[in-house]
């Protein structure tokens, strides 16, 4: 039997287990890496609230930094508005994350340091 058969006929057994029925077969294997280590609990499920716009959540690991979460943000936006375009250089130049009171402006800080933890909501905040 040809290894393309065999990696098929495995993938088709993956898709119809229920557990796996929220995985789609175009999850990238990011995704599929971030889906695993959220079920390990090397991850975590945030929040993104932006006013009037509907919430956009994000899985981060603990050990992404603030960078990572923007970019995480960044590409769940351009997967749920596939056909907008947006100027992150003008948003990110302009607005900030927050969480709580404090303003995520150290891109380099940690998910662990900044205090985040599952289910943890961050908004956008115009820059002063």
């Amino acid at each position: 039997m040809d290894p393309a058969d065999t990696v098929q006929q495995q993938l088709d057994t993956l898709v119809k287990d229920p557990i796996l029925s929220d995985i789609s077969l175009s999850t990238s294997l990011h995704e599929l890496d971030l889906l695993i280590a959220l079920e390990r609990h090397q991850a975590f499920k945030i929040h993104i609230t932006r006013e009037t716009l509907p919430t956009i959540d994000i899985i981060v690991r603990q050990a992404d930094s603030v960078k990572d979460i923007r970019k995480a943000f960044e590409q769940a936006w351009r997967l749920a508005h596939p056909k907008e375009s947006v100027n992150w250089r003008y948003i990110w130049k302009n607005y900030c994350l927050m969480f709580g009171q404090q303003r995520l402006s150290d891109d380099e800080a940690l998910v662990s340091q900044v205090g985040l933890r599952h289910g943890s909501r961050l908004c956008f905040s115009r820059k002063r």
